[in-house]
């Protein structure tokens, strides 16, 4: 899939998270910028307080160039983490190992 039909299948899932964030309390935005734009810092949707969020809806799962992604893009202190979901699949969340260590060992 390219071109027009994969940005119309990645900025629904981008709502599709922006809503799910909203869901459960959170003031979710979904940044909107184009592929031109990718490195300026802007997470693809934000909101959730703490983190760097990328969204990648694809078949193919390429989950260590979307984190160094999410890692390159960061420049305010966030934890990257990256949205997913492949086809007819539920979504997950991955982040760093020490990143999730940190998480579970705040008080």
């Amino acid at each position: 899939m390219g071109g027009r039909k994969s940005r119309t299948k990645g900025r629904g899932y981008e709502i599709e998270i922006r809503d799910l964030l909203r869901s459960y309390g959170y003031d979710a935005k979904r940044s909107g910028h184009r592929q031109v734009q990718i490195g300026d810092g802007s997470p693809d949707v934000s909101g959730l307080p703490g983190f760097h969020p990328e969204c990648k809806r694809r078949k193919g799962i390429s989950i260590y160039k979307w984190i160094e992604q999410a890692e390159e893009t960061e420049k305010e202190g966030r934890t990257p983490i990256v949205f997913c979901r492949g086809d007819h699949k539920e979504s997950l969340v991955i982040l760093r190992a020490v990143d999730f260590l940190d998480l579970i060992t705040e008080e």
